[in-house]
């Protein structure tokens, strides 16, 4: 009687014992995989910093006139382009234009 308790409880501690070294394994490549993964957040983050720095250099109004003056030669955009001069009439002007009054409809 007492014997199978001795296997019986040598038994369940070998399992427990076993257990918790997989446990500790699978924590410690766990620990691994997240330092790894850091690392690689961190490098895409300095990665996106550069980006948005060169992007920043690369879109200056400054250095964007001086391409176009090299190689397209593209001159500024006149209201005529966009619209013709008839319509550019009927477009109300706003300094001197009176506000308009919406009517709601209700009597009063």
């Amino acid at each position: 009687m007492m014997r199978r308790g001795f296997i019986f409880w040598s038994a369940l501690l070998l399992v427990a014992f076993i257990g918790i070294y997989q446990l500790k394994y699978q924590v410690r490549e766990l620990r691994r995989d997240t330092i790894s993964l850091r690392t690689e957040v961190e490098e895409e983050y300095r990665s996106l910093h550069i980006l948005r720095a060169e992007w920043a250099y690369l879109t200056r109004p400054e250095r964007l006139a001086q391409l176009n003056e090299r190689h397209l030669k593209l001159e500024k955009l006149k209201p005529g382009q966009l619209m013709s001069e008839d319509m550019l009439d009927a477009v109300p002007d706003r300094l001197n234009a009176e506000p308009a009054v919406a009517e709601t409809g209700h009597g009063g």
